[in-house]
């Protein structure tokens, strides 16, 4: 989830900041774990080659 604008930006940082003052910080905090170990990663093999890029390469990927 990325904020779209500077502002919501600044909003969900201090949303963050402001947690562990927050009385029922038991609650969001284990919402979030259960969503981040709800999603489950490919095996992941360190010897196997770099997969291709997901788009196809454009001028902005030329070396400078």
């Amino acid at each position: 989830m990325v904020p779209e604008s500077r502002i919501m930006a600044w909003f969900v940082n201090q949303n963050y900041r402001l947690l562990p003052y927050l009385p029922w910080k038991g609650l969001m905090v284990r919402s979030i774990r259960r969503t981040a170990s709800a999603i489950t990663l490919k095996p992941y093999d360190p010897g196997s080659p770099p997969s291709p890029p997901a788009r196809p390469p454009g001028p902005r990927d030329q070396p400078l």
